[in-house]
């Protein structure tokens, strides 16, 4: 294994850990809730660390021995001559509470008074405005994380001790792996955290995509803005892209509403080893009270933000005489506050700058006030060097596709270039991805300017007019598929072909009708069955196999050696037959110790739904193709090792009335009902032999069949219509004559 590949195992295996364990302690606490702790007891490790770490290497020497010689000098080497801006006694160091809590002497105060230190160390120092309140939504006295002061010291000690287990420094790997962690962590929750992670964090591939538009032509500049800047995350790719390019920065500066997500920017950049006064990140409403170095004309080299898709502002009298927003006479609507956003960067955009961010397609076509400031930008300024169509569902908290416009105010020409990228990406579980490809694909355009049928148009100002300014990207770049001309007469011989089909399954079907005979137990049976029906216990009858609880986040459909049923599958399963090639595989990293792989005819249950009358969901596993499949989250995993049932019949009788009135009896639970194997000690019921079974199944199997046919019939006359169509209007295009009676000609 090469090296490259041991570090992306390594950094895998530690994204793994890090979740599972945020997940085992955070409990029923939002997710989005228990960030701030976790990454706040991370990011205090980290500045522990860091500390001794340059004690160590330019001092040659511990904090210990240091401040034991002389206290107060040993505060201001750390805070004035390492550079650092804080200073941890000796007594409050992460290592240091990890011992109180292996003695068992650790209390809740302790770290309270660690983040009071550390917070005291600032004050008055130049580092205070950026670092003294890192710690202040760290709320330890949240009844979340406890009923009582002991319950809650007790969550706090076991997550330090946890994330002390963490080896954040494997071998001499050159990833940054504590930083890449940190980064994965805010992604994780962001995820977790549904609408609200739109809020503090742009995925991490369209943050890249972002850093490599605006760096493309430069390397070393001055300042660098995000506006909206979230958990910083763009601001700290940039810096990257630059590093790569063996350039440099003279500072980041970003601005941010929510004031927990402010102070999570500043620890993702010092995680990131960019110094505190490489950087400052301000707390304020951009728009209405934007910081000194924000509202500055023409400062910023590198401007990027995705900021609140059609957020509300207060466009007011005031904001009209803003010079930020005066030029185009218009201002931004109240309810879409997306070219006022543009407007405040472009302002803080130097001559030479560029420019990236991230839109809804409504600023891109929507009339009236944003029209004005549209043509205002993209004719009389000509600012808009690109407008780039992203996919779908790319972001947290919304669906809808989004785009990026890149500005620059040295542009040699009036083109603007348009890229529709819209169906390049790899479809995810709950949000999509851009892959490195999918990147690449786009600065490849972007770098050319050229035209690449259904890819990419470079649109000159007189197109631009003649669309009325317009950006509606359809517009420019057609990406329209020509339907596929259907032969109607090939579709009409198929239509024949099934009928026949149809008819003589019909005919079997009606055979086995026939057969039947009443009885009282069953109620129907075939004729010559004759047997009693024998009695057994669903519970008694089986063997009950050990399943895994991995959620989604531990399985992979791409590859892998073990494929899992999670219950999710299950109710999303229409049939009463599962196939190995319907299942995701686990992540090798989460694969079970030990396993008992599932045979063909297994059955598993749903235990758990949140409609009580999906409870105990059945499905047999059929068509393993020498595939590992293994039970996985809310399943029940079923062997019939008497081999008392034929293949199928089991998955059949879970679908019955009976099966289904135990389910909705026994399940328990308020908002999801849970069903407890043990309980089916409670369900008894009557079942033929293996001769009548398998006449039985047959009748399902021709019921299958009928069914299916009569699906095709109906997709096959859909296209038959379809082609119809076509025929129509291409004749009065062609203004060919044709004759319909011909064309509609069906047997009924």
């Amino acid at each position: 294994m090469d090296t490259v590949e041991t570090e992306l195992n390594q950094k895998r295996e530690l994204h793994t850990k890090l979740w599972k364990m945020a997940n085992s302690l955070r409990g029923n606490m939002d997710a989005n809730e228990f960030k701030d702790y976790i990454l706040g007891l991370i990011f205090y490790r980290y500045i522990s660390e860091h500390e001794e770490s340059e004690f160590k290497s330019k001092l040659h020497s511990t904090v210990e021995e240091f401040f034991t010689v002389a206290a107060d000098q040993c505060r201001e080497m750390a805070i004035i001559n390492l550079g650092l801006g804080y200073f941890i006694e000796p007594d409050y160091l992460f290592k240091s509470l990890v011992k109180k809590i292996s003695v068992g002497s650790f209390e809740l105060e302790d770290l309270a008074t660690a983040f009071k230190n550390y917070s005291d160390s600032t004050k008055g120092q130049e580092s205070e405005d950026q670092l003294s309140k890192l710690f202040n939504d760290v709320n330890l006295t949240s009844d979340k994380l406890g009923a009582t002061y002991k319950e809650k010291g007790e969550l706090i000690a076991k997550l330090i001790s946890a994330i002390d287990e963490i080896n954040f420094d494997f071998m001499d790997s050159k990833i940054d792996l504590l930083g890449d962690a940190y980064e994965y962590l805010i992604g994780q929750f962001a995820a977790s955290a549904g609408k609200k992670a739109g809020e503090f964090y742009t995925p991490q591939q369209v943050s890249k995509l972002l850093s490599l538009l605006v760096t493309k032509d430069l390397k070393d500049v001055k300042y660098i803005s995000d506006p909206a800047c979230g958990s910083g995350s763009l601001l700290i790719q940039v810096a990257d892209r630059l590093s790569e390019k063996d350039g440099k920065f003279i500072h980041i500066y970003g601005q941010e509403l929510n004031t927990t997500t402010c102070n999570l920017a500043r620890m993702n950049l010092l995680v990131h080893h960019v110094n505190f006064n490489k950087f400052t990140i301000h707390q304020g409403d951009t728009l209405r009270n934007p910081s000194d170095d924000q509202k500055t004309y023409g400062k910023m080299d590198i401007v990027v933000a995705n900021p609140p898709f059609s957020a509300n502002w207060d466009p007011n009298s005031t904001m009209e005489k803003d010079e930020r927003f005066s030029g185009a006479g218009k201002l931004a609507p109240k309810s879409y506050a997306d070219y006022a956003f543009v407007e405040h960067m472009i302002h803080s955009l130097s001559a030479t700058g560029c420019m990236a961010v991230v839109l809804p397609h409504g600023p891109l076509f929507r009339g009236n006030a944003e029209k004005v400031i549209r043509q205002y930008l993209v004719e009389t300024r000509n600012y808009l060097d690109t407008v780039i169509g992203l996919p779908e569902n790319l972001f947290y908290g919304t669906t809808i596709a989004a785009c990026i416009c890149v500005f620059k105010k040295n542009k040699t020409d009036r083109n603007v270039y348009f890229i529709d990228a819209s169906k390049y990406f790899e479809k995810g579980k709950n949000q999509n991805i851009l892959r490195d490809e999918d990147i690449q694909r786009i600065m490849d355009a972007y770098s050319s300017k050229k035209e690449i049928e259904k890819f990419a148009h470079l649109a000159t100002i007189e197109e631009l007019k003649e669309n009325d300014f317009n950006l509606n990207i359809p517009r420019y770049v057609d990406t329209f598929e020509e339907e596929e001309e259907i032969d109607i007469n090939a579709v009409m011989a198929e239509y024949k072909r099934l009928d026949e089909e149809d008819k003589k399954i019909t005919e079997e079907l009606n055979k086995y009708l026939e057969e039947y005979k009443d009885f009282k137990v069953p109620k129907l049976r075939f004729v010559g069955f004759t047997k009693s029906w024998t009695k057994g216990n669903f519970y008694t009858m089986f063997s009950y196999i050990t399943t895994n609880s991995l959620s989604w986040e531990d399985l992979n459909y791409e590859k892998g050696f073990l494929r899992n049923i999670h219950y999710g599958i299950i109710h999303s399963n229409t049939s009463e037959i599962l196939s190995s090639d319907m299942l995701p595989f686990i992540n090798d990293l989460s694969v079970p110790k030990k396993y008992t792989a599932a045979i063909s005819g297994d059955l598993f249950l749903a235990d758990t739904s949140e409609d009580r009358k999906d409870c105990g969901k059945g499905v047999e596993i059929r068509y393993l193709d020498n595939q590992n499949v293994v039970g996985g989250l809310h399943t029940i995993h079923i062997r019939d090792e008497k081999s008392l049932f034929v293949p199928f019949f089991k998955a059949i009788f879970t679908r019955t009335n009976t099966f289904h009135k135990f389910a909705y009896k026994y399940s328990e639970g308020i908002k999801v009902f849970s069903l407890k194997p043990s309980l089916f000690k409670f369900l008894d019921f009557y079942y033929p032999d293996k001769l009548e079974q398998q006449k039985i199944i047959k009748l399902f199997e021709y019921i299958n069949e009928k069914l299916m046919i009569i699906n095709l019939k109906i997709k096959t006359l859909k296209k038959y219509k379809k082609g119809i169509i076509q025929q129509i209007l291409n004749s009065l295009i062609n203004s060919k004559s044709i004759s319909l009676d011909k064309l509609c000609h069906i047997t009924t």
